[in-house]
């Protein structure tokens, strides 16, 4: 009877050592995951600041070149009409 009871309390031993193990090896397993994720969610932030970055670069000058281009050749046109064709080239 005394053995079977040290059987059982070494078996409850080893169970509960097995157990810790099982629960520290989730518990690192899940802060890989956490880490995992925070470093693809900050990386998707970034690429989403790093275009809006980009565009208030790019933007703003964009529309004074467009008028610019468009009053070049207007001028261009209408200098061209009032120029005999001899003198064009």
């Amino acid at each position: 009877r005394n053995a079977k009871r040290l059987r059982i309390a070494e078996m409850q031993r080893v169970g509960t050592i097995k157990l810790r193990d099982q629960v520290s090896q989730l518990e690192t397993q899940r802060e890989r995951e956490i880490k995992r994720i925070k470093y693809e969610k900050e990386q998707k932030i970034r690429s989403v600041q790093d275009f809006y970055k980009l565009c208030s670069i790019l933007l703003p000058p964009t529309l004074p070149l467009l008028l610019a281009v468009l009053v070049y050749f207007r001028r261009r046109e209408a200098e061209r009409q009032g120029v005999a064709r001899e003198r064009l080239r």
